[in-house]
């Protein structure tokens, strides 16, 4: 399915352009991808791997938003 999506964004130009359909789309992209993420996690990966990188990515997005926020 977010095989399927990425298709339409890529290969359809006005699917990509117009406002309620972009949006749509990108929302069932992120929800195939966060779906796989998440099944591959689960079964693949140690609990204390996952957690690990979910505590880094949050680290990194509060770094990056404090640093846009304080900029120019």
């Amino acid at each position: 399915m977010g095989l399927m999506l990425t298709c339409c964004l890529f290969c359809i130009r006005q699917l990509a352009r117009s406002v309620p359909v972009n949006y749509l789309l990108l929302l069932a992209f992120t929800l195939c991808e966060s779906w796989v993420v998440a099944y591959s996690c689960a079964v693949v990966a140690q609990p204390q791997i996952v957690l690990t990188a979910a505590f880094m990515t949050t680290g990194i997005v509060v770094s990056l938003s404090i640093y846009a926020l304080t900029t120019k």
